[in-house]
């Protein structure tokens, strides 16, 4: 998807700037890979580069124009030399036919004598064969063509792939940066705020989806009735059936984060750096069963964040159902 704003999220700002001063000095390199965890707003800045050399005229800040003639094709969407690759609506990996499209496109000279500019979003969905089918055109591009690749560092990619484009790693601001700027976007208290912000690992994005969606209230739902099933006092099959389908990984997600808050307070890390504040007599109970329990409990919790995030063929709830009972079994 194209984002033809030009604003930045502040903490993009050095990033926009570094690219700027790469391209006053003629360095740009012919491949791009932009690397960062989600709710970043990569993408943003992905589409903020190439729009930027695609314009006559652009900005004394460097952005594009918004009204040249590029500026108007890539907003129409209809710019042939500005190339998004991204996942099918219908598909799970972006395919080798795909990228043979685009390494037939890049053999040619761009079509409005100027730059060239292909974006691949998340480029970890590439699946191998799309993977292999791209190294020739990060290798030898063509004239005036700059590849961006999006990848989130969640994701690993081939080193074959890695190697050959130069790597601009984008952290996550820091809390207070973080805290600043949702405080400005959103009018909920400080603390749930910032509840969201540690629960999004402190991607902003990804902090201010959970304060405007539902999923705070499922959180604080699902963690009580963790407690209660904890004291035998619901049954966590019936806990499970309640969740959503989208829910189940946010689930596991919300287990190994009390996993790690009892973790920190074991270690005497004090209450104020813990994630969820909020159930703070719950990871009590859970510091103080540190037990061989506890950690098969978390090797499978990390086994189920890693099928989570790489493997469609699962059943996520029957996942979930096993991580509760092993999770009952600590308070035993």
């Amino acid at each position: 998807m194209l984002i033809s704003n030009n604003t930045l999220h502040p903490w993009l700002e050095k990033h926009w700037q570094q690219v700027l001063s790469l391209k006053e000095q003629a360095r740009l390199p012919h491949a791009l890979m932009l690397r960062g965890a989600d709710g970043l707003g990569i993408e943003q800045l992905a589409s903020v580069i190439g729009t930027s050399l695609l314009c006559k005229e652009p900005t004394i800040e460097g952005f594009s124009c918004g009204h040249c003639s590029d500026c108007l094709l890539v907003a129409a969407g209809t710019h042939p030399d500005y190339h998004l690759i991204t996942v099918a609506e219908d598909k799970k990996l972006i395919s080798v036919d795909q990228i043979r499209a685009l390494v037939k496109v890049c053999m040619e000279r761009p079509h409005q004598g100027g730059y060239r500019i292909v974006i691949i979003e998340p480029c970890s969905s590439m699946n191998i064969s799309a993977a292999n089918a791209l190294l020739k055109t990060l290798e030898e591009p063509g004239d005036n063509t700059l590849l961006i690749l999006v990848s989130s560092t969640t994701n690993s990619l081939p080193a074959t792939i890695r190697s050959r484009c130069q790597l601009m790693s984008i952290n996550v601001p820091t809390e207070t940066e973080g805290m600043n700027w949702l405080i400005k976007r959103h009018l909920d208290d400080k603390l749930t705020i910032l509840l969201a912000l540690r629960l999004s690992k402190h991607a902003p994005l990804e902090a201010l989806t959970l304060l405007t969606s539902e999923q705070l209230h499922v959180r604080q739902s699902f963690i009580t009735g963790m407690a209660r099933a904890a004291e035998g006092h619901l049954d966590p099959i019936k806990l499970v059936a309640k969740l959503k389908k989208d829910d189940f990984a946010s689930s596991i997600e919300w287990m190994y984060s009390l996993a790690l808050d009892a973790q920190k307070l074991s270690h005497k890390v004090a209450k104020e750096k813990l994630i969820n504040n909020d159930h703070f007599s719950l990871i009590q109970k859970l510091a103080s069963k540190m037990s061989n329990r506890f950690d098969v409990w978390v090797e499978h919790l990390l086994e189920a964040r890693r099928l989570m995030a790489t493997t469609s063929n699962i059943n996520p709830q029957l996942i979930t159902e096993n991580l509760m009972f092993r999770w009952i079994a600590i308070f035993k």
